[in-house]
C-alpha cells in the first residue's frame, strides 16, 4: 500500500501542501509534528527576511530532521532497489 501511495503522489504533479498533507495521513506518526510545523511554515503569511528564509524564523530539531531524512532515503532505496 505504502508503494502504491507513494507512486500516485511521485506520478502526479503535487503542491508541497498537498505533499505535506499526505505524509500527515500516510507517514509515521512519529514525523506528524516535523511535518505539521513544516506546513504551517510553509502556509504562514509572517515575514521573514533573508537569513531566516531557509527556516521559516523558526528553530528545527536538527536530530528530528535527520530522523526523517533518514527515514525517506530509506523508504526511496528499497522503492528503487
Amino acid at each position: 500500500m505504502y508503494f502504491n501511495c507513494l507512486e500516485k503522489i511521485i506520478r502526479k504533479s503535487t503542491s508541497k501542501d498537498e505533499g505535506g498533507e499526505w505524509g500527515i495521513e500516510h507517514l509515521p506518526q512519529e514525523y506528524y509534528q516535523l511535518i505539521q510545523r513544516a506546513l504551517d511554515v510553509y502556509r504562514s503569511s509572517d515575514i521573514v527576511n533573508e537569513e531566516q528564509r531557509r527556516t521559516g524564523g523558526k528553530e528545527w530539531d536538527k536530530t528530528n530532521l535527520l530522523a526523517f531524512r533518514n527515514y525517506a532515503r530509506m523508504q526511496f532505496k528499497d522503492i528503487l532497489l
